[in-house]
């Protein structure tokens, strides 16, 4: 009897592949449990109107280094899976491009944020706005160093020192909050600390991996082009998902921007494990030829889509109490953005687990391609609703687009693997066994 697509699917997921997910897995969700902590910290501290400014400053910081680090991090994952034999080169280049680079982008925006400042985030003031931007190059640090392990397949020691980065921050921001020191400069500069301590890790464990560093310039070229051509996809699926903080905070006030930020903190835990497996597909697919992606991820993308949609609706259901018992009363106002915000972001976890097998498929043009329509919508309905609706207009904005883009992804997957909706949307008996075998092992 031939072998059903579940069993041969099973036997690829061999004990190795098992480990890294539950590593994957692992390293996800302790970086949300210590984040949670951190946000329960930070809106205890700062209340609605210092959290506000803090997530609006943090994603000046954030949006930066999205622009200026030119998809490298994406190029280093796939050269390292598929030129095993150039993993110095990766390994030196990295280094390389990310003083270099990572100086003069930092220049750059010193130059001309005060700019955009005065027309668009009149609430971030030149401190605040200076300290941001002084994070962007930690912020590359970590962005290639991650990449690079991901592309060693090291996917519990990069975790471990991500939940280590989450720690650091919790720990000596619930210190400062304790000796009564806690302002948004102060959480900026714990912030800015972690990054930096945790790029350094992973840019030190990834050099590690190839035991010596080599400059190759065509290598470098090559791979600045291959993370370019899809460069605007990450950038503007970043913005996709962030710009309607900015567009609240230019119509709104503080306090609106950190209870719409609270609830995008905690809609975060929806993302983590399809997260974990879009980490764990790249490299897998990478390595190896597309059958086997054809085959392993419908298996992971339908159990991750099962889990994520039942933690939505518990979501929804104990979100209330949840925001009341943790944050306190101030921030119940960010219940109901929760609550609109949780179906979008159920379907996008399809974006964010197949984006992992299309890249490793060395198809990145997919992406750029959702990322354009997707954005320049989201952006069109922010501005139309946030003005009359306020932060349940950016609610449905993002989960209107959010539905469209993790549609997209789908199709393209669809069309590039030929297997079924079904396969990849509806869990299935054995998955389940397979799951609770993989969790006893």
């Amino acid at each position: 009897m031939t072998d059903s697509p579940v069993e041969r699917a099973s036997g690829i997921a061999t004990n190795r592949l098992r480990s890294k997910l539950i590593s994957a897995l692992g390293g996800q969700f302790g970086t949300f449990a210590v984040g949670l902590v951190g946000q329960i910290v930070i809106a205890r501290a700062l209340g609605p109107d210092g959290k506000g400014l803090l997530s609006l400053t943090m994603l000046v910081a954030m949006s930066l280094a999205n622009i200026g680090h030119l998809s490298y991090g994406s190029a280093c994952s796939y050269f390292i899976g598929r030129q095993p034999v150039n993993r110095s080169s990766v390994a030196g280049n990295s280094l390389f491009f990310t003083v270099l680079w990572g100086f003069l982008w930092t220049a750059l925006a010193m130059l001309f944020m005060p700019t955009v400042r005065d027309r668009f985030i009149p609430l971030v003031s030149d401190r605040l706005l200076m300290m941001a931007t002084v994070t962007v190059l930690p912020l590359l640090l970590l962005e290639y160093g991650n990449s690079m392990l991901i592309g060693f397949d090291r996917i519990f020691k990069m975790n471990l020192i991500m939940v280590s980065r989450e720690m650091i921050f919790v720990s000596t921001m619930a210190l400062v909050w304790i000796a009564g020191g806690a302002s948004v400069e102060t959480a900026i500069a714990l912030w800015g600390l972690a990054i930096l301590t945790a790029g350094i890790l992973l840019l030190t464990n990834s050099i590690r991996e190839v035991g010596g560093l080599r400059l190759d310039i065509p290598s470098l070229l090559a791979m600045l082009r291959f993370g370019i051509s899809f460069h605007l996809s990450n950038v503007l699926s970043f913005l996709r998902s962030r710009f309607d903080l900015f567009i609240i905070a230019f119509f709104m006030s503080r306090s609106e921007v950190g209870y719409y930020s609270l609830a995008a903190a905690i809609l975060v835990g929806l993302r983590y494990l399809p997260a974990a497996i879009g980490q764990v597909l790249l490299p897998y697919v990478a390595q190896r030829s597309d059958d086997a992606g054809n085959q392993m991820t419908p298996l992971l993308v339908r159990i991750g889509f099962a889990l994520t949609l039942l933690a939505g609706c518990a979501l929804v259901i104990f979100g209330y109490p949840l925001i009341y018992l943790l944050f306190g009363p101030a921030f119940i106002p960010a219940y109901k953005p929760l609550a609109v915000l949780v179906p979008g972001a159920v379907v996008l976890t399809l974006a964010t687990m197949l984006a992992g097998d299309l890249i490793g498929r060395g198809k990145p043009h997919y992406s750029v391609i959702v990322s354009v329509i997707t954005f320049v919508l989201n952006v069109a309905a922010g501005l139309i609703l946030i003005p009359r609706l306020g932060i349940m207009g950016a609610a449905l904005a993002s989960t209107g687009t959010h539905f469209l883009t993790g549609s997209m992804f789908l199709y393209f997957f669809l069309r590039e693997s030929g297997v079924t909706a079904r396969d990849v949307l509806v869990a299935r008996r054995e998955d389940w066994l397979l799951v609770r075998r993989s969790l006893r092992r």
